[in-house]
């Protein structure tokens, strides 16, 4: 999901004309982070703060899950880091980076959202990813997802379909369909279930295959499998 939401804010960036080839082009530097792990956690914090000491000169930010849960601590304690982007707001990463230049540093995570977020497919790829949902409702002891992705909610299934159909017409052949849990999918608007709408992917001309991570045992259904 991280690949994915990192793809999506470039993709965003990109298409306001904040485009850089490397660090030392850029005028912003953002790092995406995963929470799920310590060892990530960490690496994520030390690649920031190396940045922030090594390029004084940029706006540095922190995005995904460790924005959300230690945002208001990371921006406490290093000034150098410019805002804090929960993973739920992440498609307005545009406005807010544009407003940390008049208003300081910010912490921003005031919704759970996400859903409406698409990857950039580069030419001559033939893999894409696409996220269903978003959020966890399962809280398992040793899993901190469901307090940094918030809610579960699901992308409606059009909106799915139409992500899919426009990769399948740059040459993608093969789909993951992400989620933090996958097969909880239920799209109410249409009483579309996890079952129905791999169905519906599947009758689409040229996918030639469908993964998906991650998924929860206790949700696998016999229509599924």
């Amino acid at each position: 999901m991280n690949e994915y939401d990192s793809s999506a804010v470039s993709n965003m960036l990109e298409n306001v004309g904040w485009r850089a080839s490397t660090i030392e082009d850029a005028d912003l530097v953002i790092v995406n982070t995963c929470a799920v792990r310590q060892n990530a956690e960490d690496r994520a914090i030390g690649r920031l703060l190396t940045i922030a000491g090594t390029y004084p000169e940029k706006t540095v930010g922190i995005i995904g899950c460790v924005a959300k849960d230690k945002g208001e601590e990371l921006l406490a304690k290093y000034k150098r880091i410019s805002f804090a982007v929960g993973p739920g707001e992440i498609d307005r990463i545009v406005e807010i980076a544009e407003g940390v230049s008049t208003t300081g540093n910010l912490l921003s995570d005031d919704r759970i959202d996400g859903c409406g977020l698409r990857a950039t497919v580069k030419e001559g790829d033939v893999k894409a990813f696409v996220a269903i949902s978003r959020g966890c409702e399962n809280y398992c002891s040793y899993c901190i997802v469901p307090y940094v992705r918030g809610h579960f909610r699901s992308r409606p299934v059009q909106d799915i379909l139409d992500e899919i159909k426009h990769d399948i017409s740059l040459g993608i052949k093969e789909i993951t369909l992400l989620g933090q849990n996958v097969n909880s999918y239920f799209d109410e608007r249409t009483n579309t279930n996890f079952a129905d709408l791999l169905y519906q992917i599947h009758k689409l001309e040229d996918v030639k295959r469908i993964r998906f991570v991650t998924n929860h045992p206790k949700d696998m259904s016999d229509k599924i499998i």
